[in-house]
């Protein structure tokens, strides 16, 4: 219904590049990628769990060997109490996924991840789609190098390439985690550390920050806005 009643001049003025790619590659101001990186440092770390999303969102299930895999590989900084300097962030980077869309999104999901050097090729490190319901779609924000050394996402595109973020702290790229498998890449040097982000479409614009839990994956009512954490 968005995309339907969604005013002609957004659907007329969509982004080029993400219309024939499918994705959408950017980067934060020197401003903005300092102020999130003053949020990871001062973030306390917290593990993930299978049981700690929002009883209204769908999450992963996840067995004895993920839970290790995870508590091994992955860290995951609390930025819950950061909301506000990252809605500023985020305020320079809506309108110009409304501009790849042609209609407004809000945000249903934040995390942020921290995946240690030389990490296996195991959960989000495989080939993978989201399997998100129509229209959920995905920003990942580099707060580390985006490379083949330091770390990555890879999306397979449909002409059957190969596409990899590359690109200084700061670099961020907004797809569909769902029409396009992708994979994520362990730094060989250094820790990666990205800011996942989860859309939906609305009528209402909103980049209010959500923190559902850090298995959470999305709303199982996305059109109905609640009062979240």
């Amino acid at each position: 219904m968005v995309e339907l009643f969604s005013s002609s001049g957004n659907r007329d003025n969509r982004d080029p590049g993400y219309l024939e790619q499918g994705f959408k590659q950017g980067a934060l101001s020197v401003a903005d990628l300092t102020a999130i990186k003053n949020c990871v440092t001062a973030a306390p770390l917290k593990s993930i769990k299978e049981s700690n999303p929002l009883t209204w969102y769908a999450y992963t299930p996840m067995d004895e060997q993920d839970v290790s895999v995870y508590a091994k590989w992955f860290r995951c900084y609390d930025l819950s109490s950061q909301r506000e300097v990252l809605y500023q962030v985020l305020l320079n980077i809506v309108p110009q996924i409304r501009k790849c869309l042609g209609y407004g999104v809000r945000i249903v999901n934040v995390r942020c991840f921290g995946m240690l050097p030389n990490s296996p090729e195991l959960n989000a490190n495989l080939w993978h789609s989201d399997t998100f319901p129509k229209g959920v779609q995905k920003l990942i924000i580099y707060i580390t190098p985006a490379g083949p050394l330091t770390g990555t996402t890879e999306l397979r595109l449909n002409n059957g390439g190969i596409f990899s973020v590359e690109g200084p702290p700061g670099s961020w790229v907004f797809f569909n985690s769902t029409n396009i498998v992708h994979r994520g890449k362990p730094s060989k040097t250094e820790e990666r550390i990205t800011l996942e982000i989860t859309t939906v479409p609305t009528f209402k614009e909103n980049a209010s920050l959500v923190f559902p839990g850090d298995n959470a994956a999305y709303p199982l009512y996305p059109w109905i806005k609640t009062n979240y954490p």
